[in-house]
C-alpha cells in the first residue's frame, strides 16, 4: 500500500529516529512548523468518525462558568451510563460497528464472497470479532449494538502481502435526539490485510481521565495502535490486521442485513458495481453489493500562504483534519469527497507538478441522504435509490445532480500517477433504479438507453469508453478510460419513440382502424 500521509501524534520516539522517506512507506508527508507561513495539505479518503471502533457521544452543554466544554463530547460506555441514557433530556449520537448475522438477527454482517482475478469464487469464513469495546443496543428504539471488526479468510483469494484474509467492517451511525431515535448513515468497507503481531497492539478501547493541568473529566478513544500510523484495520491483543493492498482485479460481494431506514444513495470506491435490495420484512432489507477493488491517487502540496488568495485560505480556516509529527509539523487534510478538495486540486496542481503522491487500493461504500439530491424522483427516502462510485482522488459526496435534463457529477484528479508519466485513467460507475430513471424523464416500461459524456473543466469533451445496462429493476452506466484535472460526467437517458402505424380493430362486426404511435386497439376489439 503506497499510503500518503499518517494521523495525528506519531509517537516520540518515531520523532526521534528522525521517520523520513527513507522509512517502510514509499512517501510520508514532510509537513511544515504549525504557524509558519509554510503550509502543507493531503487529499485522501477519510473515515467519518472512528472507523475502528464503536462509540456513543453526547454533547456537553455550553455554560458560561465552563466555555471550554462547548464542542466537547463525552464518549460513554453504555446507552445507560455517564449521562447518556435514553430519555428526554438527552442528546446523543453514535456509530454502531455491525456483527455476524446469527439465526434472524439483523443488522448484521451475512456473508462475503471473493472473486480472484482469474474468475474464480471464493466463499470467504467468518474467523472472529476482534476484541474491543461494545456496547448494548437499545431494540426499542431501533439503537443497534457497538461490535468490533470482523476477520475473514477466503482460501487462495489472496492479496498483495500473499494472505488470505480480509476485515470486514459495516457500521451504522445514528442519534437520539428529543427522544427521537434516526439512523444517519450506513458505511461498508471490505479491507485487505496481513497479521502483524507485537506487544505495541492491544483491543480498542474508550478511555476515561482526569486532565492533570485542568482537573477536568475527559474522553478519548484508542485505536489499539498505540502510536497513531493508522495502519490497522482492526487491533486485538497482540495483533494488528494491517492494511495492505488487494490484489488487482479482485471483486468483493457483501450481503447485509440492515435497517431499511438507511434509504437514499450510496457512493464510493468500487468498480463496476451491482447492487440488489430485497425486503426482508417490513423493518429489514438484505442488501447486496458487489464490485472490484479500485485504485485511487492521493495527493500531497506543498503552498505559501501569502502567495493565496483569501477565498482560498478560508478552506482551511475551519479545518480540522490533521496529520503530523507530535507537533513538530503538520499538513492538513481533506477528505476526498469534500466539495472543497476539488478546488485544492486544481489550484495547487503545479506546485505538485501534477502528480499524484502515491495510491491505496479500497472497496467501500457509504450511504448519502436523500435530501442531498435535488430532484423529487431522486429524494425517495422509502429505499435506497441509486450507486455512485469512482476512483478520482476527490468527487462530489453527494448524488448526481439533475441539470439541463441530464445527471451530473463532479470529480478531480493530477493527471500523474506517482512515477509522474504514466497518465491516471479514470472510472465512474452509476446503479439508478430503473423506475428512479423512468420517473426523472417520464418514460413508460420500454427500454432504456443513455448517452455517457465527459466534460473537461474548459469545456471539451474527453475520450472514455461506455457503458450501459439494464437489469434486475437496476440501470447501471460505466464511463471509463478518462483523464483528469476537474471533468464533469454528464448521463442523458433516452427511450426510442414509438413508430406512427396503423392496426385493424374489430369487435364483432364493428371495424375500426387505428393509426398511433405504439397503436393499440380500443379495450373490447382485438386485432386482426
Amino acid at each position: 500500500m503506497k499510503k500518503t500521509s499518517i494521523s495525528v501524534l506519531l509517537v516520540a520516539v518515531l520523532v526521534t529516529l528522525g521517520f523520513t522517506q527513507a522509512s517502510a512507506a514509499p512517501f510520508v508527508p514532510t509537513g511544515f512548523a504549525p504557524n509558519s507561513d509554510r503550509q502543507a495539505v493531503a487529499i485522501e479518503d477519510l473515515p467519518d468518525g472512528p472507523e475502528w471502533i464503536s462509540i456513543i457521544t453526547k454533547q456537553i452543554p455550553f455554560t458560561a462558568e465552563n466555555p471550554e466544554t462547548e464542542a466537547n463530547p463525552v464518549m460513554c460506555r453504555s446507552l445507560t451510563t455517564n449521562g447518556c441514557a435514553l430519555d428526554g433530556s438527552i442528546n446523543i449520537g453514535g456509530t454502531s460497528i455491525l456483527p455476524l448475522c446469527e439465526g434472524s438477527a439483523n443488522n448484521c454482517i451475512e456473508g462475503l464472497k471473493i472473486t480472484k482475478p482469474d474468475g474464480e469464487v471464493v466463499e470467504a469464513k467468518f474467523l472472529k470479532a476482534v476484541a474491543g469495546f461494545r456496547f448494548d443496543g437499545s431494540p426499542e428504539y431501533g439503537i443497534p449494538a457497538g461490535e468490533t471488526p470482523s476477520i475473514w479468510v477466503a482460501e487462495g483469494a489472496k492479496n498483495t502481502a500473499d494472505s488470505e484474509k480480509y476485515v470486514v467492517n459495516v457500521s451504522l451511525g445514528w442519534e437520539f435526539r428529543n427522544s427521537k431515535p434516526a439512523i444517519r448513515n450506513m458505511t461498508a468497507r471490505v479491507i485487505a490485510i496481513k497479521d502483524v503481531n507485537g506487544s505495541a497492539f492491544r483491543p480498542s478501547q474508550i478511555m476515561y481521565h482526569i486532565n492533570p493541568n485542568t482537573g477536568k473529566f475527559q474522553s478519548n478513544h484508542d485505536n489499539g495502535e498505540q502510536g497513531g500510523l493508522d495502519k490497522c484495520a482492526a487491533t486485538d491483543v497482540g495483533y494488528c490486521a494491517e492494511k495492505v493492498d488487494f490484489t488487482p482485479g479482485t471483486r468483493a460481494d457483501l450481503t447485509l442485513r440492515v435497517t431499511n431506514k438507511v434509504t437514499g444513495w450510496l457512493h464510493g470506491r468500487l468498480s463496476q458495481p451491482q447492487i440488489l435490495v430485497t425486503p426482508i420484512d417490513a423493518n429489514y432489507n438484505r442488501i447486496a453489493i458487489a464490485g472490484a477493488s479500485v485504485v485511487v491517487p492521493t495527493m500531497y502540496a506543498e503552498f505559501e500562504r501569502s502567495k493565496m488568495t483569501t477565498s482560498f485560505l478560508d478552506y482551511f480556516r475551519y479545518q480540522y483534519s490533521l496529520g503530523g509529527f507530535n507537533g513538530r509539523s503538520t499538513w492538513y487534510r481533506f477528505s476526498s469527497s469534500a466539495e472543497k478538495s476539488r478546488d485544492v486540486i486544481t489550484t495547487l496542481a503545479a506546485s505538485a507538478k501534477d502528480t499524484s503522491s502515491g495510491t491505496i487500493s479500497y472497496w467501500s461504500v457509504k450511504s448519502i441522504p436523500s435530501e442531498n439530491s435535488n430532484n423529487k424522483c431522486l429524494q425517495d427516502k422509502s429505499k435506497l435509490v441509486g450507486l455512485v462510485t469512482t476512483n478520482a482522488m476527490a468527487y462530489s459526496g453527494a448524488a448526481p445532480k439533475w441539470s439541463g435534463g441530464s445527471l451530473r457529477y463532479e470529480v478531480a484528479g493530477l493527471h500523474y500517477m506517482p512515477d509522474g508519466k504514466t497518465l491516471t485513467e479514470g472510472t465512474y460507475d452509476l446503479a439508478i433504479r430503473s423506475d428512479v430513471a423512468r420517473c426523472l424523464y417520464g418514460f413508460s416500461n420500454a427500454p432504456i438507453s443513455a448517452t455517457i459524456s465527459v466534460i473537461s473543466d474548459a469545456g471539451q469533451a474527453k475520450v472514455a469508453t461506455t457503458v450501459v445496462r439494464e437489469s434486475a429493476g437496476w440501470l447501471t452506466l460505466r464511463a471509463a478510460g478518462f483523464t483528469f484535472s476537474a471533468p464533469t460526467i454528464s448521463i442523458k437517458l433516452t427511450q426510442p419513440k414509438g413508430k406512427v402505424s396503423t392496426i385493424v380493430c374489430a369487435k364483432g362486426s364493428v371495424i375500426k382502424k387505428v393509426t398511433a404511435k405504439n397503436a393499440k386497439c380500443p379495450v373490447g376489439y382485438k386485432a386482426k
